[in-house]
């Protein structure tokens, strides 16, 4: 019944399901808007420059260490580390690829 109202008042097929008007409607009537509950909202990282200068001392202390094994060293998260190379360090983490020289004699192979 709340989707074909729906369905009128916007002149659209797509409404949403029938759940999410009851919560809607259940959520405006406990909290007397559409906001969402105070404390809910997701996790943020704090950014502490701190943490920042600890990864730019652990790279510049030894750069050949992997990104897996520094964030375990380091007690913060992959996640976490990636951010600071890009955006604060501007480095980018990368693999190094170990390929096979190229000799003399392939040449004559190609």
């Amino acid at each position: 019944m709340k989707q074909r109202k729906y369905w009128q008042y916007f002149n659209s097929r797509s409404a949403p399901t029938a759940f999410m008007i009851r919560s809607s409607i259940g959520r405006f009537e406990e909290l007397g808007s559409e906001a969402g509950r105070p404390g809910k909202s997701a996790h943020r990282n704090i950014h502490i420059e701190d943490s920042v200068e600890t990864v730019r001392q652990s790279v510049t202390g030894d750069p050949s260490v992997s990104t897996h094994r520094r964030f375990s060293q380091l007690g913060i998260s992959r996640t976490t580390l990636r951010r600071f190379f890009k955006l604060d360090l501007k480095m980018h983490p990368y693999k190094i690829q170990i390929v096979q020289t190229l000799q003399p004699q392939y040449h004559l192979l190609r």
